[in-house]
């Protein structure tokens, strides 16, 4: 009787300690909370990538932006951010494409255009802040992606030589002149867009003149230029800013001066590209009626003689384009003569100097256009004839 007390007090003690056991048994972690799935990106409105288009076209950047921005914050939707990107580029505004092309890159980060975008930003940025203490890191960077790119055997849209045109544009802006050439042929060779193969003879247009080679050079200027105007989509802007530097240029490094019939038949070619519909975006600021107005100064003043007052037209225009910094530009930002907007007013500065007997003032003005168009021999060979008319 007393065996069985004891078993029963032993089972019972070892049920009482299994009960306390389990009641004192930590609980098992609960598995943590799923948060809810995020809402899937609405779906593309279809239409709005062709709106978008038609305003890039017509030169409404700003509105193309705004409608890409809303439906990219609403979806997501990478075509609505690639697009974004490159009309970001189309509106001039580099440090805004860099910044929103690592944006689209967190999100995207192995999106090949989006990497392409970057490195064209960078290019950018660099041919827009020359003096900037980062230009190196960005052509660097730039390089990179095109090295990642070329890995990946990418083709940018519509640009089977895309990528040589970008190492074209880092040549150009590390001034390796013949390297720039080279690819620029290569990059012609092996098709581009329309835009960029304008750009691309114009950018050896612009070599031709360093070397010193004016009859390549005004070839090369005819052919950029025709290139422009059988454009399938031709771009207003371009296509006036750039006619209108061509007569310029003409006048300054070729020694043609431009004529009254000259600038009628500009203000006729302006009509017929405004009858097209298609918007200029700079038509708020007069820009088009300034710079005739000023043309039509300059050829008075040259039919009457006044090299006074034609240098002081100069020296107005040159007090303005101090503001900006020189530069060593590419594409992008007026491309076809304007990388050496400054240089051929100085030049056409020094030789006024030049015939108004004052010696040190041309010089100081060649000196500055050889300044913002390194290793231009036509300049240097201006240099060199003006200390030869004034040895003793």
């Amino acid at each position: 009787m007393r065996i069985q007390r004891v078993i029963a007090v032993l089972v019972l003690g070892v049920l009482v300690l299994g009960v306390c056991q389990l009641l004192l048994r930590p609980a098992p972690p609960q598995p943590a909370p799923v948060a809810p799935a995020p809402a899937s990106p609405a779906v593309r409105d279809p239409h709005v990538l062709g709106t978008a288009m038609r305003l890039r076209i017509q030169g409404q950047f700003r509105q193309a932006e705004e409608l890409l921005q809303q439906e990219y914050n609403t979806t997501f939707d990478p075509a609505c951010g690639r697009m974004l990107l490159a009309i970001r580029e189309d509106s001039g505004d580099p440090d805004a494409l860099v910044k929103e092309s690592r944006a689209f890159l967190q999100r995207e980060p192995s999106d090949r255009f989006g990497q392409w975008m970057l490195a064209r930003g960078l290019l950018f940025a660099a041919a827009t802040h020359p003096e900037d203490r980062d230009v190196t890191t960005w052509l660097d960077q730039a390089t990179g992606l095109v090295q990642k790119l070329e890995s990946a055997r990418y083709e940018p849209p519509d640009s089977r030589g895309g990528l040589a045109v970008l190492r074209t544009q880092i040549a150009f802006m590390r001034r390796q002149w013949a390297e720039a050439d080279r690819l620029a042929q290569k990059s012609l060779k092996v098709g581009t867009t329309e835009g960029e193969s304008a750009e691309l003879v114009a950018m050896r247009c612009d070599l031709a003149i360093r070397a010193g080679r004016l009859g390549d050079a005004e070839a090369l200027l005819d052919r950029a230029l025709a290139m422009m105007e059988s454009w399938k989509q031709p771009v207003y802007y371009m296509l006036r800013t750039h006619q209108e530097d061509a007569l310029i240029v003409r006048e300054v490094y070729f020694g043609q001066p431009f004529t009254k019939q000259d600038l009628d038949a500009l203000d006729a070619y302006h009509r017929r590209l405004r009858e097209t519909g298609v918007v200029d975006p700079l038509s708020k600021t007069d820009d088009y009626k300034r710079m005739h107005k000023s043309m039509r100064t300059w050829l008075d003043l040259r039919e009457r003689g006044d090299a006074a007052g034609q240098l002081s037209m100069i020296e107005t225009a040159l007090a303005n384009e101090e503001s900006s910094p020189d530069t060593v530009r590419c594409f992008y930002s007026e491309a076809i003569v304007r990388p050496f907007k400054r240089a051929y007013f100085h030049v056409a500065a020094g030789d006024l100097c030049k015939a108004l007997g004052r010696k040190d003032d041309a010089r100081a003005h060649y000196e500055k256009a050889l300044k913002s168009h390194p290793d231009d021999r036509i300049i240097q060979l201006r240099m060199k004839q003006l200390e030869v008319a004034t040895a003793p």
